[in-house]
């Protein structure tokens, strides 16, 4: 009895690391797959859709604003999908954790309370950029959109200073480098 004890006192801590990485990188590719599902929407509707983070609830929706008014409209807006963030990951980037919202996204444009990316009926993204996320434990992940014409996105994690600058050549994709190291 003892000795289950011991061993599932040293597993535990790995463990909830381990389930703090999931959360981390499962909401990361849940607004990734927001985003790719609002840029073919676009290009199915012929018309603008948005990706906007909303810092009040941690959440992001995604959504062709057939009426164009810059807000979802239920029963006139095509919802693509919405997503609220896990227990414990918040809308931050690298710098200070007690400056709230820091650095949350780069390249998209803000909004009241919040940052939208734009993807136009050809499937392009206005801007390139980037929406960010960190975990407790300071791992920092962003879903990105890169190239303005193809509009690729991808899931990236910051390999940098947490709590320092902002650094765009520190975000890597998981093959990269060796791949994703984990606080």
């Amino acid at each position: 009895m003892a000795f289950m004890a011991v061993i599932l006192g040293l597993g535990m801590p790995s463990m909830l690391k381990a389930l703090s990485r999931a959360r981390a990188v499962a909401f990361a590719r849940q607004v990734a797959t927001a985003m790719q599902g609002a840029r073919g929407e676009a290009v199915k509707r012929s018309a603008v859709a948005r990706v906007e983070v909303h810092f009040a609830d941690n959440s992001v929706i995604a959504y062709v604003d057939l009426n164009g008014d810059g807000a979802y409209t239920p029963g006139t807006d095509v919802l693509v999908m919405k997503v609220s963030a896990p227990s414990g990951i918040v809308l931050q980037g690298p710098g200070p954790v007690s400056a709230a919202n820091v650095n949350a996204f780069s390249g998209f444009d803000p909004i009241a309370g919040g940052g939208v990316a734009y993807f136009n009926s050809d499937g392009s993204v206005v801007r390139p950029g980037g929406f960010r996320f960190r975990d407790k434990r300071d791992n920092i992940m962003e879903a990105f959109v890169a190239n303005q014409a193809a509009a690729s996105i991808v899931v990236r994690k910051y390999a940098g200073n947490p709590t320092g600058i902002d650094d765009p050549k520190k975000y890597i994709e998981s093959g990269e480098q060796g791949g994703w190291i984990w606080n």
